[in-house]
């Protein structure tokens, strides 16, 4: 027989009139009856404390830490059902404070109180609770749903809430009726995850109070596989999943329970659906690791697009990616543009480019005449051996052979400084303002350029100003020792991005990476990034010539630039420029971005340019115009 429940009157041991009581004997009734009905049918949870009913109106519950909207936040739940078990963890302490005894992290569920004669409106009430419940989905994210319990004095409100949103019962006088709020309160407490709405699919291991790993079932069988494990309460993302199969990047799904729950069987409705109510369905998949930028691009090329690019839908990659893994997920990670790395093997490709540059028989005159190569050996004059080389020991070399090729081929532009190969491995070259003040990268060696489309650095006021930076090289080659080889330096990317920024008007930017004496040329553009083969530069010199004079040429169209855009350097500086427009020439103000603003000079109308590259099979944009 309880002593919290009077039977001849058939009434709960709660005061009848709470105005004399001091504050905490508001709460101290209630949490004897509650703790007398958990006693009563947990007794063995009771005994080893894995159930308790804890007053916690005075006491601090911090909130999440991965809650960005409550950092640092806590609430008071007047009442909470403090918990241990598989699926509950110790709160987590900051350093230096006392560990907390209660939290959101093993608290079952929350019990809010308020006395008779100071009732809160039913929104209020929904929207105090909510606070509690956010806390025990984020805590414990293996919840189905969360069941809150609202007691205004003797008048008790259930409120549930699931992945379908919330829903809360009317008032119930616990005197009149002590059977439900008995059931209700075990189903707080209950020692059955199930009941207090938890997926007892997923199984954590506890050690020293924390959660450190545990098993998830998938089809009858414990996944012990590290696997992202993705549980949506959304419509049949299997499907989309089903069709990825293969496409680089995607998510493959290894399992899949597209029925496993439904959110309105926990709702009580039975076979009448109230109209309006919109129903979720649960479904797990179990997927390998995958690169979500790569995926996202896959799908929409195949017609699907991803409505929720959120955190909780982007998993990170492989755990062990491959070298050429990691090489693409580089470019595409820090390639400014729609990136996607095509690693055919282009065998023509480089051998292909430059012809009108150099012909073949005048490089062979360089290659007769050039102290860097060696024609008996048949091999230009690099290092054979580099184990004892230090790394500028072995730039020094091929910066010669570059020059030499320069000054062969352009003898007036290097005679007039406009056309240099200068060492950089120990310069820093400032990031564009507009990008990455703060950021410097050093290149092995760049071209340093002038004419129309190139600028002198910028100088910061009290600085000196620098001769070569990202703002006048026409590109850059990047140099490792043998030894060093890897398919994409992930400098490079940030230079040619940079590139980009400062010259605008570049349809396309190559730059070389030598690697010993073999060479890879990388090419970027609009539509991604590619690269060739290993070239070895000494049994194709021919191909190796073209290709240095390619990205230096004093043909602008040559380094990628596009033409039809004219400026105007002053001191050093672009001051404006023309446009090239329906025949005629344009003024405009210099803009870095991709939309010009200028003067047409034939109405004196100011007009904006916009310049943009949009898939082959999408309409242009002046069609809708």
């Amino acid at each position: 027989m309880s002593g919290s429940f009077n039977s001849p009157e058939r009434r709960w041991n709660l005061p009848r009139s709470y105005a004399k009581l001091i504050d905490t004997n508001v709460y101290t009734p209630f949490c004897n009856v509650v703790s007398s009905i958990v006693k009563h049918f947990w007794r063995d949870a009771s005994a080893q404390k894995t159930r308790m009913a804890v007053d916690t109106h005075a006491t601090d519950v911090r909130h999440s830490e991965d809650d960005p909207a409550s950092r640092g936040v806590t609430s008071q739940p007047s009442l909470v059902i403090k918990t241990e078990g598989p699926s509950f963890r110790r709160p987590c302490t900051i350093p230096g404070e006392k560990p907390a005894e209660v939290g959101f992290s093993n608290d079952s569920g929350c019990i809010e109180i308020r006395v008779e004669g100071d009732e809160l409106p039913v929104e209020e009430q929904l929207a105090r609770v909510t606070v509690y419940v956010r806390q025990l989905f984020l805590h414990q994210p293996n919840r189905a749903f969360v069941c809150v319990l609202f007691l205004t004095g003797p008048c008790l409100r259930l409120f549930h809430f699931g992945r379908s949103g919330s829903q809360y019962t009317p008032p119930l006088d616990i005197n009149k009726d002590p059977h439900t709020f008995v059931r209700l309160i075990l189903g707080l407490s209950s020692p059955n995850e199930v009941n207090v709405g938890l997926d007892a699919s997923i199984q954590w291991r506890i050690e020293d109070g924390r959660k450190v790993s545990g098993t998830s079932t998938t089809h009858g069988a414990d996944s012990i596989e590290p696997r992202p494990v993705g549980v949506f309460w959304i419509m049949r993302p299997h499907v989309f999943l089903q069709e990825a199969v293969g496409l680089a990047g995607v998510a493959q799904m290894v399992s899949c329970e597209p029925d496993r729950a439904q959110a309105k069987d926990s709702r009580g409705f039975g076979s009448e659906v109230p109209e309006g109510f919109h129903n979720l369905i649960e479904t797990r998949i179990a997927i390998k690791r995958h690169d979500a930028i790569a995926g996202h691009m896959s799908m929409t090329k195949k017609g699907s697009l991803h409505r929720d690019v959120s955190t909780e839908n982007i998993v990170l990659g492989n755990l062990a990616p491959s070298r050429e893994s990691r090489c693409r997920d580089r470019l595409r990670s820090r390639y400014p543009f729609h990136v996607e790395l095509t690693a055919q093997s282009y065998t023509t490709f480089a051998r292909s480019l430059y012809h009108g540059l150099a012909s073949e028989s005048s490089t062979d005159v360089l290659l007769e005449k050039s102290r860097s190569y060696s024609s008996s050996e048949r091999r230009w004059k690099l290092p054979q051996d580099c184990t004892r080389l230090l790394y500028g020991d072995f730039i020094t070399p091929v910066r010669n052979i570059v020059s030499s090729i320069l000054k062969h081929f352009w003898r007036d532009e290097t005679t007039q400084g406009k056309r240099q190969v200068v060492d950089t491995y120990a310069t820093d070259l400032q990031h564009s303002e507009s990008d990455s003040a703060t950021h410097r990268s050093r290149p092995s060696l760049v071209i340093k350029a002038e004419g129309p489309p190139f600028q002198i650095p910028s100088t910061k006021p009290g600085e000196t100003r620098a001769k070569i930076g990202l703002s006048n090289a026409s590109s850059c080659i990047e140099v490792r020792m043998e030894g060093d080889e890897f398919p994409v330096d992930e400098q490079l990317l940030f230079i040619i991005r940079q590139i980009f920024i400062y010259r605008p008007n570049h349809r396309f930017i190559r730059a070389i990476m030598f690697s010993g004496h073999q060479l890879r040329l990388f090419h970027f553009d609009r539509s991604g990034a590619q690269y060739t083969p290993s070239l070895d530069i000494h049994d194709n010199p021919h191909t190796f010539v073209r290709l240095i004079l390619g990205l230096d040429s004093p043909n602008e169209a040559d380094i990628g630039l596009d033409t039809s855009i004219r400026w105007l350097i002053l001191n050093g500086r672009k001051a404006g420029g023309a446009l090239m427009m329906r025949g005629g020439d344009n003024a405009f103000v210099v803009d870095p971005r991709r939309v010009w603003s200028i003067l047409d000079k034939r109405t004196d109308e100011e007009l904006l340019v916009k310049s943009s590259w949009r898939s082959e099979d999408r309409t242009s944009e002046h069609i809708h115009l």
